[in-house]
């Protein structure tokens, strides 16, 4: 599982609860990072990403890049931004998971499970 959060203490919380869970986690800080762990591991089956615009790349485009390698990739977006209209409509369009920072461990296992269980993006 990828996780791209720039958030240091959250990305240690999420890595923290999702091992725990039985999850392999692989972290990155920024999307470029994300990208250079795909290439260099493979499209990871699920995909959690930091929707708020990091410095080149926003977390959609994010996933849509890993997706263009696997198709069959499930994505979460994580936010705090309560007022990223913007980011909640490109979301909603897709149809993609959201899970509002912050949030509970056991709130994080949970979506992650159900977002895992779903039906892949497109």
């Amino acid at each position: 599982m990828l996780l791209c959060e720039d958030d240091a203490s959250v990305c240690e919380l999420v890595r923290t609860v999702l091992t725990s869970q039985g999850y392999t986690v692989l972290a990155a800080k920024q999307p470029q990072e994300a990208e250079s762990i795909c290439r260099e591991n493979g499209a990871p089956r699920g995909h959690l990403v930091d929707g708020r615009d990091h410095a080149r790349k926003s977390g959609p485009e994010l996933a849509k890049k890993i997706a263009e390698s696997n198709s069959h990739i499930r994505v979460l977006y994580m936010s705090g931004y309560i007022d990223d209209s913007l980011l909640r409509q490109e979301i909603q369009e897709q149809g993609t998971a959201y899970l509002q920072k912050p949030f509970s461990p056991l709130s994080l296992a949970k979506k992650v499970r159900e977002v895992l269980d779903s039906l892949p993006v497109r």
